[in-house]
């Protein structure tokens, strides 16, 4: 198993953070309905004018909101630029909102115009049957159409109806509207006193013109405790462009008692621990990607121990120091004792190994597997190399990310194989999932040589390709 050679992983943390800078197609972060990334923006509602559209964008992660055992909720912050340009024409329409709602909520039937992509619109007012908490930026009015919506455009906080529970009205909305200028937003919500809190900042003829709103609400109830959120946007029969330029958010950690899965806490939704689950995620691991591990961790121990056997020259030392202190903090290899690794490997039988590296031996059969996953990963679709009998029962995500660093961690040049570290922050979903060669690359003698130095790992949107760069 992976915890068989490596550290546990650090302490689960339910808190998010991340800062989208722009917006590319194909970006995994983000989750897409109808809406998609274009010209490094989101798009909502179509790159043209379009009426009757609806469109939703929403983070690939879900939100720990509160916690049902503790009753602890969290404090979350986001703030984003935004555009919503009608090109000149003032018959525009609807507007767009940032929103929390249950994981599983999508874009109801008849949404688009006052619906906001939402609420169904003869359903907009009914709070049994509505569940989400949203800030509306609501660009039309007509009386003979929405009689209960503030006589003009305004900034809203909606609690699972349309009928703003608060809301002021946006201040020269109309030239940022027809000439399509740039707005920033910034809603954030204290878990003490329950304030969800709206600052509104637009930027017309080189003013700078600020308006704020707030309301009291204890989200717990009216939301469940995991949550997705993001932006939705919709145009009736007037219409606009609704894009979303940069997206920055971050939300507190909340003290739980998570469920753990393979050495790695679960981060989607999960009332009750199904101990199926878990084991089998466990197995999978073993028998998928376990073999991948074992090469760089087992490897490296033998590598630790050939070390302190030696002569200790200074820089020895040095190295010994180090990997001490990599122990004691528990972010460096599990520790083993000689009787251990004797046994473990057959009194180090060379029958079964394939060949002799600069770090060691590998099992033949382990490499053969490394091929097959490698293969499948190539083709897209590695979770095929889970094991069977889990019958598919297994969070995708986590499972997608332990073959893939397995992979990482098993590839031919040691040079590019990552840090524990590197390998830990991908895990933990707080770095991009490597983006590695379609094809398994071949000896280290006949791959071009690149420094894993040289590969970053930073993130501010996108995935991490392996030369470097970004998706």
């Amino acid at each position: 198993m992976l915890t068989d050679f490596f550290s546990p992983l650090p302490p689960f943390t339910s808190a998010l953070s991340f800062n989208f800078t722009n917006f590319t197609p194909g970006d995994k972060n983000i989750s897409y309905d109808r809406a998609f990334a274009e010209k490094q923006v989101l798009q909502l509602t179509g790159s043209e004018i379009r009426t009757g559209d609806v469109g939703r964008a929403t983070y690939f992660k879900s939100m720990h909101l509160w916690d049902k055992e503790s009753r602890n909720l969290t404090d979350f912050t986001t703030s984003f630029s935004f555009v919503i340009n009608s090109r000149n024409n003032a018959n525009y329409g609807d507007g767009l909102a940032f929103f929390l709602a249950p994981t599983d909520s999508t874009i109801p039937e008849d949404s688009t115009g006052a619906g906001l992509g939402l609420a169904t619109n003869n359903q907009s007012l009914n709070t049994t049957a509505n569940h989400f908490v949203a800030v509306e930026f609501d660009i039309f009015f007509h009386p003979s159409t929405n009689a209960w919506d503030p006589p003009g455009v305004h900034v809203g906080i909606d609690i699972n109806s349309l009928n703003s529970s608060a809301y002021v009205f946006w201040k020269r909305a109309n030239t940022s509207i027809t000439q399509g200028l740039p707005n920033e937003a910034q809603i954030s919500y204290d878990s003490t006193s329950h304030n969800l809190s709206v600052l509104l900042t637009g930027f017309i003829n080189d003013s700078t013109v600020e308006q704020s709103l707030s309301y009291i609400v204890d989200l717990r109830d009216c939301l469940p405790e995991w949550v997705t959120f993001g932006f939705s946007a919709a145009s009736g029969g007037s219409a606009a462009m609704h894009t979303i330029h940069t997206w920055n958010f971050s939300s507190e950690d909340i003290v739980t008692n998570p469920t753990v899965v393979a050495g790695r806490p679960s981060p989607s939704p999960n009332p009750s621990p199904n101990p199926r689950k878990n084991n089998g995620l466990g197995l999978a691991v073993g028998l998928g990607v376990g073999g991948s591990f074992l090469f760089g961790g087992l490897a490296l121990i033998l590598f630790c121990f050939w070390k302190r056997n030696r002569s200790h020259t200074e820089d020895d030392l040095a190295l010994d120091s180090c990997m001490d202190e990599e122990f004691q903090r528990g972010t460096g290899p599990k520790r083993f004792s000689f009787k251990e690794l004797a046994h473990a490997t057959n009194d180090f039988n060379d029958e079964e190994k394939l060949g002799q590296g600069g770090f060691g031996g590998a099992p033949e059969d382990q490499v053969v597997m490394v091929q097959w996953v490698w293969k499948l990963y190539g083709v897209g679709k590695v979770l095929e190399a889970a094991d069977p009998r889990l019958g598919g029962d297994f969070d995708e995500q986590q499972m997608e990310r332990l073959m893939i660093v397995g992979l990482w961690c098993a590839h031919p040049d040691r040079d590019l194989r990552p840090s524990i570290k590197q390998a830990i922050d991908v895990l933990n979903f707080e770095t991009p999932i490597p983006v590695l060669p379609s094809n398994m690359p071949g000896p280290p003698h006949l791959a071009p040589k690149v420094s894993r130095h040289a590969m970053s790992l930073s993130i501010s949107s996108g995935s991490i390709d392996y030369d470097g760069g970004q998706n």
